[in-house]
């Protein structure tokens, strides 16, 4: 495996200079956290969880006298609006988090390390070569990416398959691979659910059948979510309200039942070869805020008249219209943007005392504006790579595998290929309305048809349905929100959580990301603030 595609963190100590050096990967797949106890610069903690770091910083005899970590208001402000904390800050309002990428140098005496960036995607989008010399190139960067991860004997690894796009080549790559040696077969796994609309197990069948790969297959239930959620409170060191974690680490489960120790991801693909469907709503966004000012007249007329009525068909309009005419990364940001949307009426009087109401979009802002990237797609995909992949999607994957006792590897995070996409125009990735041109040109006779022409779905969880029918996870969802101790944690207005539910159920709006975010940061604060604090 190359040093461009490798997982790792080095933590050096010089004992006689008494200088601490840490450095993390390109995406910060193993986490380095760090905190100075002490104000003259004698002591730096540095570990690999938050809950580590936690123990070492409270410690009575750490800096000559007890300390406790205090919650960051501002990280709880972000976490609500992204359903994660960016690298950019941290649960612990003492702590940090050494950002992907980066070096940290910390000699004794120092107030804080110095932090330097050794690695971070560039976009000079100087390829000069014609669409079929790209493609060509593409596809053998890929080819030789992928293959570096199928080096053991595949009896020990297989691959997560979702039936989508990455998923699928990576599979595909690597089971061509092996019937090349004349080795075993491949194993994948891929996860499902009996709601309509959310199951791809039938596109993961076609990937594994036309790669001729030992499929492993499973379904998740309701009840199955459930009895996840409590160990997932626990995998993770901040809160974290992506609900895909519950079918990764089901399907990590199942791996591990097969006696595998790592899976293959195709984590990154949509980043740097344009196939997020956001990419292409953002340019339809853009041709709506281009149009002729009649038009954009008439779509705002419309979004008045229906300015009262609270349907959902009635709330898109009036929502395609107010997004169109922001500017990016503005625009961008109000896919992630519960608590900014909701900041009167659901945060706190207290709790919002201490916050800017742009505080998180000011976070998206700094990485938009630090991108040198000759298009707006380009710095779209930098913003994802460093908030949605390494601060979301890498963080998800590791913390739900690890969990089931298994590694993980991310070909498609390669800093060869992120290089080389960064080099190619915008328009070789999202072309009129394809997504990943390019891509999907360099994967020809690897990608079945049905493949490549399936609508993009992603590994989502039926939750929106579960909470909006009677059952145990709309139960459960209720039971925590609207409970006493979820009431007087002092960050939320009850009325305004109850309104959530309300819509949700009557269908007015689909608030089921919300409801789930507010269900996991309560019970991430149940399991890591309440039990060190004896409630």
């Amino acid at each position: 495996m190359s040093s461009a595609s490798a997982r790792f963190v080095l933590v050096l100590w010089d004992g006689e200079t008494r200088e601490l050096a840490l450095v993390t990967d390109g995406f910060r797949t193993y986490p380095v956290v760090y905190a100075l106890p002490d104000n003259n610069g004698q002591t730096m903690i540095a570990a690999s969880d938050l809950r580590l770091l936690r123990v070492a910083y409270e410690w009575p005899y750490v800096g000559g006298k007890p300390r406790a970590l205090t919650m960051n208001p501002q990280a709880v402000y972000h976490y609500l609006n992204f359903s994660f904390v960016p690298n950019e800050a941290c649960i612990w309002q003492q702590a940090h988090k050494l950002a992907p990428g980066s070096t940290a140098r910390w000699q004794a005496g120092k107030a804080m390390p110095t932090v330097k960036t050794w690695w971070d995607a560039r976009y000079p989008e100087d390829n000069p070569d014609d669409d079929t010399r790209r493609a060509a190139e593409l596809r053998q960067l890929i080819l030789d990416s992928v293959r570096r991860y199928g080096q053991a004997p595949a009896r020990n690894w297989g691959t997560f398959l979702s039936g989508g796009t990455d998923s699928s080549s990576i599979s595909g790559i690597l089971s061509g691979a092996r019937r090349e040696q004349g080795d075993e077969q491949v194993s994948s796994f891929s996860i499902g659910f009996a709601e309509p609309g959310y199951d791809e197990l039938a596109y993961a069948t076609i990937a594994s059948e036309h790669f001729k790969m030992r499929a492993h297959q499973s379904r998740v239930s309701e009840a199955d979510a459930l009895a996840v959620l409590p160990r997932l409170i626990d995998a993770y060191d901040e809160p974290f309200g992506n609900a895909s974690a519950i079918p990764t680490h089901c399907c990590a489960n199942l791996a591990v039942a097969e006696n595998m120790n790592l899976l293959v991801a195709g984590d990154g693909g949509d980043e740097i070869f344009g196939g997020n469907e956001r990419y292409l709503k953002d340019r339809i966004f853009g041709l709506y805020k281009g149009a002729p000012g009649l038009v954009r007249k008439l779509g705002g007329g419309l979004a008045g008249v229906l300015g009262g009525t609270d349907a959902r068909l009635a709330n898109k309009v009036k929502n395609f219209v107010r997004r169109a005419e922001l500017p990016n990364p503005d625009r961008f940001y109000t896919d992630d943007s519960f608590a900014s949307e909701h900041f009167d009426e659901l945060l706190d009087e207290r709790f919002r005392s201490q916050l800017g109401i742009d505080d998180s979009l000011d976070v998206q802002r700094g990485l938009y504006a630090r991108c040198d990237a000759p298009s707006e797609l380009h710095r779209l995909m930098y913003l994802d790579l460093k908030m949605t992949i390494a601060a979301n999607d890498v963080v998800k994957v590791t913390r739900a595998t690890r969990l089931a006792g298994l590694g993980v590897a991310f070909p498609y995070l390669d800093r060869h290929l992120v290089d080389y996409t960064g080099r190619l125009p915008a328009d070789a990735l999202l072309r009129g309305t394809q997504k990943r041109w390019l891509f999907k040109r360099a994967m020809a006779g690897i990608l079945p048809e049905a493949i490549v022409k399936k609508k993009k779905q992603g590994f989502g969880l039926p939750v929106s349905v579960w909470m909006r029918r009677p059952g145990p996870f709309r139960d459960f969802i209720h039971d925590t929100l609207m409970s006493r101790t979820t009431r007087q944690r002092g960050l939320f207005q009850s009325a305004a959580v109850e309104r959530l539910l309300e819509r949700h159920q009557r269908g007015a709006w689909d608030h089921a990301a919300e409801l789930y975010i507010l269900t996991m940061l309560e019970l991430w604060q149940r399991e890591h603030l309440d039990k060190q604090h004896g409630k």
